[in-house]
């Protein structure tokens, strides 16, 4: 999905959130695929200046399946580091996180670490230095989601014209995590005096559709379903674009034709399986 992608592509970025997760540092995070019956990759694999190992889930949706896929990653992991790692799946969805985190029977005992960002204080993600840990912030727990959206906001517009498209972009698509909360208060940042004029982003451009009156209107005169729609596939298709560039390089131009014709199902479908194929033919069936 758009927010696995958006999530992996936070994760170098981080700084503070794996301290506040392991009170570790992270010294260095592991690029590895697992073979199996089913390939493998886990969100991150990342040494810890305590001698441990990290391994980190991001889930934004309840998963039933989620404790045997765990358990499977803990055998795969320490069979490769010869170590046990600190396995911990970072919720952030807007629903009650229900999950089953252990086992317990007479031939097994197994658990991981379930956190939900809701419940976590992110005060320390919002004072970092990095931007992205002050986006995962706004999912958390916070005293005052205003000023940290004011924050967010004003360092954002300080950044380069190429870089501050492709942050905006992550802040819109992580905003559809909390989408009675978050989209309201980037509506009232667009009229700041900073430099970022946000409706020329696809994606904040259906948001401003969505929660303002003028996009009802707009939409009563336009079509406001198709173009909500057309808002929607447009910004999946361009995410999507950037994330294949980073992977592969300068994409020929069948696959940008490819991605621009593409359904919302389609986009979906090989965003999921981006981290799970070693060439574009591969990921377009080709």
């Amino acid at each position: 999905m758009k927010y696995d992608t958006t999530f992996k592509d936070l994760f170098p970025d981080v700084k503070v959130l794996f301290k506040l997760l392991t009170n570790s540092d992270v010294i260095s995070i592991e690029n590895i695929e697992y073979a199996s019956v089913k390939q493998r990759r886990a969100d991150l694999v990342a040494r810890l200046a305590n001698q441990g190992l990290l391994h980190l889930e991001l889930q934004s949706d309840n998963d039933d399946k989620m404790l045997w896929r765990e358990l499977e990653y803990c055998g795969l992991i320490s069979q490769r580091y010869q170590q046990v790692p600190l396995q911990i799946v970072l919720y952030v969805g807007a629903n009650q996180a229900r999950f089953e985190t252990e086992i317990n029977t007479t031939d097994l005992k197994y658990c991981y670490h379930l956190i939900d960002i809701k419940e976590l204080d992110c005060t320390a993600l919002l004072e970092s230095q990095s931007l992205s840990d002050n986006l995962l912030a706004l999912l958390g727990k916070l005293k005052n989601k205003e000023t940290a959206m004011q924050q967010v906001m004003f360092r954002i517009a300080q950044l380069p014209t190429k870089k501050r498209a492709d942050m905006l972009e992550k802040l819109a698509i992580l905003a559809g995590l909390r989408p009675t909360e978050l989209p309201p208060l980037i509506e009232k940042e667009k009229n700041m005096a900073i430099s970022i004029n946000l409706e020329e982003n696809p994606i904040f451009a259906e948001i401003f559709d969505r929660y303002t009156k003028r996009g009802e209107q707009r939409g009563e005169q336009r079509g406001e379903q198709r173009g909500i729609k057309i808002g929607e596939q447009r910004g999946e298709s361009m995410l999507l674009r950037r994330q294949l560039e980073k992977r592969f390089g300068e994409l020929p131009q069948w696959t940008i034709n490819r991605l621009t014709q593409a359904t919302s199902q389609e986009l979906e479908h090989w965003s999921l399986q981006i981290f799970e194929v070693n060439k574009l033919e591969q990921l377009f069936d080709l």
